[in-house]
């Protein structure tokens, strides 16, 4: 049971990322003070403390932990 659980789970990680991945690599013009992962305004006091923020708050660590695990480096 558990073999079906666990490849159930990778299945599903595997695909969330796969769709994640499809979403953040879609064209999207910088700097709009649109996130380009959700779509939702990215706040002005993140767009004062960084510029050319393309990603909100959340998005952005979803994306770091993201890039994190996919060159082997976990927090």
């Amino acid at each position: 049971m558990t073999d079906h659980i666990d490849r159930a789970q990778l299945a599903d990680a595997d695909r969330t990322g796969r769709i994640i991945e499809a979403h953040q690599n879609r064209a999207r013009p910088h700097g709009d003070g649109i996130c380009c992962d959700c779509d939702e305004a990215i706040p002005t006091s993140r767009l004062a403390a960084e510029p050319g923020a393309e990603r909100c708050i959340e998005c952005q660590t979803l994306y770091e932990r993201k890039e994190a695990t996919r060159v082997g480096f976990h927090r």
